[in-house]
């Protein structure tokens, strides 16, 4: 894989708690063995904390040329700049 993917918040969840649709859960799983990216936001809501700025995660994607993969599609479909892809819909 060429391109370089950042894994939102609710797909890593998703992803642990199989429920993602099984193309998603095969492709995510490449995307893992090959390498994975999250940004810091992402580590601190995966440490429990509520109410961190969902832009920040979006500006980590486009300053580093990642393809934003999140089921949040209302928190990013705003942001020309930003590369996204919906994980119910890879």
């Amino acid at each position: 894989m060429g391109q370089k993917y950042l894994l939102d918040t609710n797909v890593v969840l998703d992803f642990m708690g199989r429920k993602l649709p099984e193309n998603s859960k095969v492709l995510l799983s490449k995307i893992i063995d090959d390498q994975i990216n999250i940004s810091a936001i992402n580590k601190m809501e995966l440490l429990g904390f509520t109410h961190v700025e969902q832009n920040l995660i979006a500006a980590t994607s486009i300053v580093n040329n990642f393809i934003l993969i999140s089921h949040d599609v209302k928190d990013f479909q705003k942001i020309e700049e930003l590369q996204f892809l919906d994980s119910y819909f890879m």
